[in-house]
């Protein structure tokens, strides 16, 4: 426990070195330029993701090779949960091997702009690394189960990177996750310091924002914590698809309208529910609703903890349809043309 302590002390001076020491010497480096689909006015460099990544990367290795348990359930909970990433278990390079190859994804795509269907492949593999390669959690599952399991965290890391559009909002979605899974009992060494370094980042990306992630930034906070809901699901699917709702809402229900229209999915765009609200009411005013959403998601997933039997999944769906006639009204999905 103390040398796990002391990671997440050092976390905090080294990110915040690298982030002054960039600021400092290399401003100008990575600077995304407002365009049509920009909620931004102003270029900013998107070095976030590189720095905290970086960051989050070297500790957790050390972490690793110390032989600390990456990622581990912090209370029994109510059934069986398979915990894949153990001391001294190969399966804790696996997870960093997903979470490399994702990082430097993103991280490709933001110098050189690739092409959807590398940037897929790569987060394909990332993800496969993560879940496929350790042996104690693919044998302890079923097979088409796991097929679907690895879709929908490919799925979801694209998710977070739809929504890394306004100033703190994926940030702030990355660190209130890792919060909720803690809170709910689950979590682990991995997504304490991922939360930390995010954190830190926050620090220059709040409105109005110095800093932007990249997709470096929101690619690695979409793998992670979507192996944290991966966990949380082995035990509770309820809770696992409750709490990213702001963001799995949000970004479904426009892809599906954009299809609707016959508009292809994977074209940036400006259709968002939260691209809405900023243009209408600025980067604070939407990063404050989607806080205060989450923290009532929080609140009716705390509760649902607590409860059993079929009325669980029927609220969570109910939940659901409420959130899709929020952001449906919010502006998801909908052409700028309609405000």
């Amino acid at each position: 426990m103390l040398n796990s302590d002391l990671l997440q002390l050092c976390i905090i001076p080294l990110t915040a070195l690298l982030f002054g020491l960039f600021l400092r010497f290399f401003p100008n480096t990575l600077l995304d330029h407002p365009n049509q689909r920009s909620s931004h006015r102003v270029s900013r460099s998107r070095a976030g993701g590189l720095l905290f990544g970086t960051a989050w990367l070297l500790v957790s290795i050390l972490g690793a090779a110390l032989g600390l348990p990456l990622i581990e359930t912090l209370s029994e909970g109510s059934g069986p949960i398979p915990i894949w990433i153990r001391p001294n278990n190969a399966s804790s390079w696996w997870f960093l091997l997903g979470a490399g190859i994702i990082w430097l994804n993103g991280l490709l795509d933001d110098f050189h702009q690739l092409p959807a269907r590398y940037r897929i492949v790569m987060q394909a593999l990332g993800v496969a690394a993560g879940i496929l390669g350790p042996e104690e959690f693919r044998s302890s599952i079923n097979p088409f189960l796991l097929i679907l399991i690895w879709i929908g965290l490919v799925y979801y890391i694209n998710v977070f990177n739809f929504m890394d559009g306004t100033d703190g909002l994926a940030a702030s979605e990355g660190i209130f996750l890792v919060v909720a899974v803690f809170l709910l009992g689950f979590g682990g060494l991995a997504f304490q310091l991922l939360a930390i370094a995010v954190t830190i980042f926050l620090f220059w990306n709040l409105p109005r924002a110095r800093m932007f992630m990249g997709d470096a930034g929101s690619n690695l906070l979409g793998y992670v914590t979507g192996i944290a809901l991966l966990q949380v699901f082995m035990s509770s699917p309820n809770l696992a698809f409750l709490l990213p709702v702001a963001f799995t809402v949000d970004t479904t229900l426009t892809l599906l309208l954009r299809m609707a229209r016959g508009q292809p999915f994977y074209v940036a765009h400006k259709e968002h529910a939260y691209q809405h609200l900023a243009g209408r009411f600025g980067h604070s005013i939407v990063l404050v609703l989607y806080s205060f959403f989450n923290l009532m998601i929080l609140v009716m997933g705390i509760w649902i903890n607590t409860l059993t039997g079929v009325f669980v999944t029927g609220l969570v769906v109910v939940l659901h349809i409420l959130a899709l006639i929020v952001f449906y009204i919010a502006g998801a999905g909908r052409p700028r043309s309609d405000f």
